[in-house]
């Protein structure tokens, strides 16, 4: 029952937190109203000067190569935690992986997607 104390205890704490500064700022604001604050917000644009412009796909590849990079730490991260627990096949598949996104990167520098023109 003691391990739920220190749960309980986090649980008021941070909603007491998380409201105070929430009922803070509804007293704290300032209250001024103009036309800017009433119009529609989008992306930091005027919506009557929208302009369709081309968007240079390198940068979707970029991003896309930084999520798979990105998210290897997920896979990586509970093998690392327990492997005082995991046998020896587990190393061996995680350094399989691993070689796997060795691979990949080393692909992507071949295929020269990193560089930008």
């Amino acid at each position: 029952m003691q391990e739920f104390n220190a749960i309980f205890i986090f649980l008021i704490l941070s909603l007491f937190l998380g409201l105070s500064m929430i009922i803070l700022s509804v007293f704290a604001a300032p209250k001024t109203e103009n036309h800017k604050k009433q119009q529609i917000y989008e992306c930091g644009m005027d919506i009557s000067q929208v302009k369709r412009e081309k968007i240079n796909l390198q940068f979707l590849t970029y991003a896309i190569c930084f999520l798979i990079f990105d998210i290897e730490i997920i896979f990586i991260f509970p093998f690392a935690v327990s492997l005082d627990v995991l046998g020896l096949f587990a190393i061996v598949e995680i350094m399989i992986f691993i070689m796997l996104l060795l691979f990949g990167l080393f692909y992507i520098i071949a295929k020269r997607v990193l560089r930008f023109k």
